[in-house]
């Protein structure tokens, strides 16, 4: 609040925030946001998720009401920033090991689907892609059947996870859901095993997981799985000689 009059400051995907604004401050002063001016908004934002940046707009509203009803329109659009958040060296030789382990990984981001599909390239990671949009318009038995093919999951929002987990589920996998916001809660409660970040997730997130991994790194939890099936081998081969060993001494 300044001199009696509230500003209010929004941020969010440029597609959408851009419907929302009216205005533009361009040269030190507001103008009319017209299509054209829109467009080019539009192409620059093209432009940075081609090249792997997650874009986020900003824009800002006067208002002397605190009625709150109506703050995110008519707003003015200040600009785009591309933020860059490169993939860890050691995913793509994770991902071939999980490849081999016959563990199949999905992406699911809030990114835009060219920054999703960017990404994945870097890393070798390939197959369909599917919006938040469009699985808005499929009923559930549809995107039962998509889910499992699709690789790629784009624009998402926290009820998107959740349907994504439970179309999964439906299909006979066992799934485990990785999350560090609160709005990942659902999803993670909703997996069979629901893995939180220990250093950037939420008390939320961790609350809501049966696991927390100390170092938010993915190879972990494929270690983690390489571990656990060398225990259930050794402990199914302990059984097997065991029961061999007394059905012997029994027919003696």
């Amino acid at each position: 609040e300044e001199n009696g009059e509230n500003y209010v400051y929004v941020k969010g995907a440029p597609e959408i925030l851009l419907k929302k604004c009216k205005f533009i401050y361009k040269n030190k002063k507001l103008a009319e946001l017209d299509g054209h001016e829109k467009q080019k908004i539009l192409d620059i934002n093209k432009g940075l998720t081609l090249g792997s940046y997650r874009s986020l707009a900003l824009a800002y509203k006067k208002t002397k009401s605190s009625d709150k009803t109506g703050f995110e329109e008519n707003l003015v659009f200040l600009g785009i920033v591309g933020l860059e958040d490169p993939p860890r060296e050691e995913i793509k030789e994770t991902l071939e090991l999980c490849k081999t382990a016959g563990i199949k990984v999905k992406m699911v981001t809030g990114d835009d689907k060219n920054t999703a599909l960017a990404i994945a390239k870097q890393i070798g990671f390939e197959g369909g892609v599917l919006e938040g949009e469009e699985i808005d318009k499929l009923t559930d038995d549809e995107f039962m059947q998509v889910a499992k093919d699709v690789v790629i999951f784009a624009r998402v929002k926290p009820e998107h996870k959740l349907r994504i987990v439970k179309a999964l589920k439906q299909n006979g996998e066992i799934v485990t859901m990785t999350g560090d916001g609160v709005n990942d809660a659902p999803a993670l409660k909703e997996a069979h095993i629901g893995v939180a970040m220990g250093k950037n997730g939420t008390d939320v997130s961790r609350d809501a997981a049966d696991l927390t991994l100390k170092d938010d790194n993915f190879s972990t939890i494929v270690s983690a799985i390489s571990e656990g099936r060398t225990v259930f081998n050794n402990i199914r081969k302990f059984l097997t000689y065991q029961l061999s060993c007394n059905y012997a001494e029994l027919m003696i």
